[in-house]
């Protein structure tokens, strides 16, 4: 999942299919209000009807079910076709290049991307989790120019999404990381064994009598 940028691209290949973040089209109508508050706010009122389906399936615990797929067709789908028959409409009447131009150029340009939640029940609205992953390299990019050497950077980046993991997980990754490197050759373990969503912390040493 990621966004429009061109940068992605090669996320695309390889027989990958992308999966667009409605997250990023509210950014886009968000940053239109000041300028077109009326229709901005028409299309933020469609969005946060998707997030609310998402909402009310994690309340009810079916997330990923096929009961969320379902509520995901019966009711999801209508405002997204609404949204986008909305926005063919409007978009002649705006300038391209303006706030709300730009995001209604979005919208339609990232359409069977945005569209492809609807069949997959497994996949998030948006990638807000990665976004705030990857804001502590965003923070740190000026210390991380003087790694040393690419070698450096690059242990830095595997370290970074193994913690970054651990985290999503609720697994410490002072833990993961020390137990894992003492248990790296034992018989019978699996790479994926080792995998922080698999991975069940050892029991406590007996306290010495």
């Amino acid at each position: 999942m990621v966004n429009g940028y061109s940068g992605s691209k090669e996320a695309r290949e390889n027989g990958r299919v992308r999966v667009g973040c409605w997250g990023h089209v509210r950014r886009k109508f968000f940053e239109a209000l000041s300028s077109s508050e009326e229709e901005a706010t028409h299309a933020l009122s469609y969005i946060r009807a998707l997030y609310r389906v998402e909402q009310q399936a994690a309340e009810d615990d079916v997330l990923g079910t096929a009961a969320h797929l379902a509520r995901r067709q019966a009711r999801s789908r209508p405002r997204v076709d609404e949204r986008l028959t909305w926005a063919r409409k409007q978009q002649d009447l705006h300038p391209p290049k303006g706030p709300l131009g730009s995001a209604l150029g979005y919208l339609l340009h990232q359409e069977q991307a945005l569209r492809r939640f609807l069949d997959d029940p497994k996949g998030p609205l948006d990638n807000n989790v990665a976004e705030h992953a990857l804001r502590i390299i965003a923070l740190g990019r000026k210390n991380f120019l003087f790694a040393g050497h690419d070698e450096a950077a690059q242990n830095f980046a595997v370290v970074h999404s193994l913690v970054s993991t651990c985290q999503l997980h609720g697994v410490n990754p002072r833990a993961y990381i020390a137990d894992v490197l003492v248990r790296a050759q034992t018989p019978g373990i699996t790479p994926d064994d080792r995998m922080p969503w698999n991975w069940t912390a050892p029991a406590p040493a007996p306290a010495p009598t």
